[in-house]
Parts: C-alpha cells; structure tokens; sequence
C-alpha cells in the first residue's frame, strides 16, 4: 500500500513544475485516486506525512545528485567489503538519510558522533577518524591561565575558593580574563556560602543563566568583538535566511510570507552581525527536550551560521567553527560545528560535565566549568578573527567558485518536531513536546 503511495506520488512529481510540490496540487493531479485511498478513518495529517516523505525522499536524492563524487571524504579506516569499491563518507549518510521515516539531521548532511544511530553506519575505527579529522575538540589554554586553575584546584571547598579569587592579581582593563576568573569564582562560591540551603532544582531557566551559568556569557566582557546576547531570545538571522531561500518575487504566485528564524536562548555575536554560535537551557534534566532542541534544532540552526560564513569566505571552509552549548538541570555540554571534509557538517561535544551541588565538590566542578568556557570563547574568537580578517575577490553575485567545496543547503520537507517557520521550539514544555512526538509516530504507521 506504501508502495503504491510513493509509485504515484512519484508520477505526480515528475510533471509538477513548481519548485515545490503540494498535497493540494496532488489532489488536483489525481483526485479520484486521492477519494479512494482516503476511507472515513483516514486522518488529513496522515496523508499530509505520507507527502512530505515521498517530497522529501525526491528533493534529497535530487540536492544530492548535484554534488559531485570526487570531492567526497574517504577515510582511511574504511575497508571495503571484497569486490566492491571503498565508500565515502556522504554516500553513507545519504543512504541512511533517505532511510529515514522521520526528521533527522543526516537529511542536512550533518554528522553528529554523540548520535547512536552512526554506530551501525560507521565502524568503530572510523568514528575516531572523523572525530579528530583536523583539530582538536578541546583547544589548549593559556599558561598563565593554566597557572591560576591548578592553584584553584588546591583548595577544597568553595570558601577557599572563594578567597583565593579575592587575590587574583589583576588589571581589569589589561588582564581583563583573570578579571572574568576573579569575579566568576567568587559569585559562584557564594551560592554555597548563603545561610539558606543552595538547591539547584529550585531555580528556573532564566534563573539557572544568571545565577549559575552567567560566566559562560560574561567571559565575553573580556572579547574585543564577541557578545553574548541573552536577556531573551534572539532569533537567528542565518537560519531565517536559509528558511526563506527559496522567497522570489511575487509573478505567477504570490511572494512567500517572510519567515522568521528559530530561536535560542543565546546567541555569540561578532563584530555586531556575525552569527558564531548558540546555546540552549533547560530547567531540569529531559532528554526529550534534550533531543530536539540539543540535537535537531540547535545543529540545523549552527549550521546556518556556518554555511552563512563559509559561503562569504569560500577560501576558509575548512577552518571556520560555530559553537553551541546545552545544558539541561546541571550538566552541561559544549558542540563544535565544522566541515573537516568533504560535503560533512560534523558535530563533536564534550561529555556533560556537572554543575557543583555542594562546598565540598565545588573546586572539583567548577574548574572543568571553567576551562569550558574559555575553550568556548577560543573557538568563536579564532573564527571570528579569520572570518573577519580575510579578503574576499570582488565577484558577480552567479559565479560560482568551482576551488572549494560548499555544503549544499537542503530545505526541510519532511515533517520534524517544530515547524520550519516555528520561531522557537524551546518555548514548549516537555509534556507538549511528548504528546507532538506521539501523534507524529501515529501518523505514519
């Protein structure tokens, strides 16, 4: 029956002239055959996703043909079974992305190695390639500031910590890192000096960012370019512009309503305009939340930011990084976007690291927090700074740069856990994201 669906949904792609195909114009392609196979049980939001499916399948398999093999990424860690050849890293991605009944982020390309699903894609021996292709995750820091932190980690509990920040030495115009350090330890020790009893649960997401989180935002006042904007949720200008790349001008059909871009609880600005990164926070720990705004919202609208970049500065495609940061009750993880080969957009993360909950644990966690944030500023400053820094030829707005090798931009039309034109999806709450999750499975069995 499936089969039959996608046979004659495939019949009415192949005359439609539009760029994109409706359920309303397949229902004026053949509406008898639309009447006959839609009994009184038959739900619109079931045929709706049988569509996208099918819609779906044809654009990426169409986006992908276009790229071309012989600049895909082979690894070397990839041992061919006996007669056949060796196959790259986007072929296997397409493949799974086109076996795929629901969203996923392998239909944009995006290779994310905390994702369990590429354990049966990839062997073990090639998930380590990928994962360090290029540079390393955790970039190293400072000696001077490397020095301060192995001083911290001698103390035992916050108090000492506490004092200890007091002497940092330390001009705050000149040194203004270990002034972020000084003021850091000191506001997040003091969390657990109060007479009242500290619980992490009690605070709300805005709460938990001002409260908790603040210094992997204010280690910003020690950038030259960088801001970290976050008293409320900014939408994402690369990501509305790639949601309405396909708006024209009003001719045979009216032109699109504007769409806004997905929004996020912080975004990392350079130079006032330039996109570097994310982060999204959860009041407790939910791994439903987790997964769609971790691991589906927050890689598509990283990698908006970075195909943005890349596209400007083609010459640096394998060399700019977008950041992101989750964090969910009191564990956090850092994401580092980039294309190290190939079409791949690859993810890699930290392992969550937890939030202190006493005195006693507070040096231990708090230091690795810290080194957190300082990785995080690297990685946002070092792109910002090539970004910014590099000279771009005078071009005509069609030429294409046949040189470097851009991932393609793929439109989402399979249904996913949020709108395309949603402007947040973090505004939900777990329940609601549950209950959307459900119906969704409903509809497509």
């Amino acid at each position: 029956m499936i089969q039959s669906f996608t046979t004659k949904f495939l019949e009415y792609f192949d005359q439609e002239t539009d760029e994109v195909p409706s359920l309303a114009r397949f229902y004026l392609f053949d509406t008898e055959y639309f009447i006959n196979y839609t009994p009184t049980s038959e739900y619109k939001s079931i045929w709706l996703n049988r569509f996208k499916k099918a819609a779906s399948e044809r654009n990426i398999k169409n986006i992908f043909q276009t790229l071309n093999p012989n600049k895909f990424w082979y690894l070397e860690a990839t041992i061919p079974e006996p007669d056949e050849k060796r196959k790259s890293v986007e072929e296997r991605i397409i493949k799974f992305a086109l076996d795929c009944n629901y969203y996923h982020p392998s239909q944009h390309l995006i290779l994310d190695l905390s994702d369990s699903n590429w354990t049966s894609v990839f062997t073990k021996e090639e998930r380590k390639e990928i994962e360090n292709a290029n540079c390393k995750l955790l970039r190293p820091l400072s000696s001077a500031l490397n020095q301060q932190l192995s001083e911290l980690y001698r103390k035992k509990t916050a108090k000492e910590a506490y004092n200890f920040a007091r002497q940092i030495e330390h001009d705050p115009e000149h040194d203004p890192i270990f002034a972020w350090l000084s003021s850091s330890l000191q506001n997040t020790a003091l969390l657990f000096l109060k007479q009242n009893k500290f619980n992490i649960q009690n605070y709300l997401e805005s709460d938990k960012m001002y409260h908790l989180w603040n210094f992997l935002n204010k280690i910003f006042d020690a950038s030259k370019d960088i801001v970290a904007l976050g008293s409320e949720e900014k939408s994402s200008s690369a990501n509305a512009a790639a949601t309405n790349q396909k708006r024209k001008l009003s001719a045979v059909e009216p032109v699109d309503n504007l769409k806004m871009g997905r929004r996020t609880d912080t975004s990392y600005i350079g130079g006032g305009d330039v996109e570097l990164g994310c982060l999204e926070i959860g009041k407790a720990s939910d791994q439903t939340k987790e997964f769609m705004d971790g691991s589906i919202k927050m890689p598509i609208v990283m990698r908006d930011m970075l195909l943005k970049l890349v596209e400007e500065s083609q010459a640096l495609v394998n060399e700019l990084h977008t950041l992101g940061y989750v964090i969910m009750g009191n564990k956090i993880s850092l994401l580092d976007m980039d294309i190290p080969g190939g079409y791949v957009t690859r993810i890699r993360r930290t392992k969550p690291k937890t939030y202190p909950n006493s005195s006693e644990n507070f040096v231990v966690r708090i230091g690795p927090l810290l080194d957190l944030a300082v990785i995080g500023k690297a990685i946002v400053e070092d792109t910002y700074n090539k970004f910014s820094n590099t000279m771009v030829p005078l071009s005509g707005a069609e030429d294409q740069e046949e040189e470097h090798i851009i991932p393609p931009r793929i439109p989402v039309l399979l249904s996913s856990p949020f709108s395309p034109s949603s402007p947040s999806s973090s505004s939900h709450t777990s329940s609601s994201n549950k209950r959307r999750n459900t119906s969704e499975q409903t509809s497509t069995s």
